[in-house]
C-alpha cells in the first residue's frame, strides 16, 4: 500500500459542467484537494465545497502564477495538478494507485482530448502525454502565459502511466475559434515580453507548415472532417499569433 500523501490543484472559473467529473476522479487519489477560483459566477464552487474540496478565491493572476499559488497553499510535497476539464479513466486512477513515486521523477498522463464528444485520436493532439503529477520542491509552473509548462524537467525521469486522462477541452466550432483567438494574442504577448519575433520562414509559411504536419504528417485526416478542423485550426493559430504580433509590438 503506497503511504506517499498527495495534494490536488485544480483551477476554475466557471466550470460547472466539468467539475464534478473531474473531482469525482481526484478525490479518489488526493488526500487534499484544492480549488482555486478566479470568480466563477456559476455553481462551481458550491459543487466543489459539496464533494469534500476546499475552494479559495483569488483574482486571476495568469495560468502558471494561478496554480502556483494553489501549490503555495499545499500540506504535501507531491502534487496533482489537473486542469477543471481533465478527468483520470478508471484504468489511470488504479495505475496511479500502484505508483509509490520517487524523488526526481515526473509522471505524466496520456491526454485524450475530446471535440465536440468524439474523442481525437490522431494529429497533432494525440498521443498528447503531459506531466500531472510532481514534486513541489522539484518542479514549478514557469511564467508562459499560455500553454504552461513544468520547469526544470531535463533532468528529470519520465515516467509515463496507462489509462487516459480525457480532456473535455471543445463543444462547439465557435468555442475552438474562440480558444485560437485568446492563445494566438497569448502567444503573441509572450513573443514580446521575452524579446522574441517570429521567424521569416513563420511569417511566410508557417500556417501551412503546421496545417501539413498536423493532417498529413501525425496522420490527423484519419479523424475525417474532425481532423481537417483541427489542423486548420492549428493554421489559424500560427496566423492569430502572427497578427497580435504585429498589433501589439
Amino acid at each position: 500500500m503506497n503511504s506517499t500523501k498527495f495534494s490536488a490543484v485544480i483551477i476554475t472559473l466557471n466550470e460547472a459542467e466539468v467539475i464534478a467529473d473531474t473531482l469525482s476522479g481526484v478525490l479518489q487519489l488526493a488526500d487534499e484537494v484544492i480549488v482555486v477560483d478566479s470568480g466563477s459566477t456559476d455553481d462551481t464552487r458550491t459543487i466543489a465545497e459539496n464533494m469534500g474540496a476546499r475552494v479559495v478565491l483569488t483574482e486571476w493572476k495568469g495560468y502558471s502564477a494561478t496554480k502556483n499559488y494553489g501549490i503555495s497553499l499545499t500540506s504535501n510535497d507531491w502534487i496533482f495538478c489537473f486542469d477543471a476539464d481533465e478527468q483520470a479513466d478508471s484504468e489511470l486512477i488504479q495505475s496511479i494507485k500502484t505508483i509509490n513515486p520517487k524523488s526526481g521523477n515526473v509522471y505524466l498522463m496520456n491526454r485524450l482530448t475530446r471535440f465536440e464528444g468524439k474523442a481525437v485520436k490522431h494529429g497533432s493532439w494525440h498521443p498528447d502525454w503531459v506531466v500531472r503529477l510532481f514534486n513541489k520542491q522539484e518542479c514549478h509552473w514557469n511564467k508562459s502565459l499560455v500553454h504552461e509548462s513544468l520547469e526544470p524537467l531535463r533532468d528529470k525521469k519520465k515516467v509515463k502511466l496507462n489509462g487516459y486522462l480525457n480532456h473535455k477541452s471543445v463543444n462547439s466550432q465557435e468555442e475552438f475559434d474562440d480558444k485560437i483567438d485568446l492563445y494566438g494574442r497569448l502567444k503573441a504577448q509572450q513573443w514580446i515580453l521575452n524579446g522574441n519575433k517570429p521567424t521569416l520562414i513563420k511569417k511566410i509559411i508557417g500556417p501551412q507548415i503546421r496545417f501539413f504536419t498536423s493532417y498529413v504528417i501525425k496522420l490527423g485526416f484519419l479523424d475525417g472532417s474532425l481532423g481537417y478542423r483541427i489542423a486548420k485550426g492549428e493554421a489559424d493559430l500560427i496566423r492569430k499569433q502572427l497578427f497580435y504580433y504585429q498589433q501589439l509590438k
